[in-house]
């Protein structure tokens, strides 16, 4: 199959997780933002930035598996497909 464009994916993370993303190199193209926007109170540490995808796909995937300690900041559709895949998940685990 074709590869789309690559496309910037604007997040916010936890020191850890972008640790995780940098040793294993997904996701791919990290680029710290210069004048981030300041976090939420209960998330003082976490990083501003992009990683670089070449679907919206690969960037669900491969920001799904960073786990709860990362946040979509845009584009808006890709936070909206992961609160989405959040809520089946959390389906998934009631007890």
């Amino acid at each position: 199959a074709a590869r789309g464009p690559l496309r910037r994916v604007r997040v916010r993370l936890a020191p850890s997780s972008l640790q995780i993303a940098l040793v294993h190199g997904k996701p791919d193209g990290w680029r710290p933002r210069p004048n981030p926007d300041p976090p939420p109170r209960d998330r003082q540490d976490w990083i501003e930035g992009s990683f670089r995808f070449d679907s919206y796909d690969t960037a669900l995937r491969e920001l799904l598996a960073l786990g709860p300690d990362v946040e979509i900041l845009l584009p808006i559709e890709l936070r909206e497909a992961m609160r989405k895949t959040a809520t089946r998940l959390s389906r998934h685990h009631r007890t």
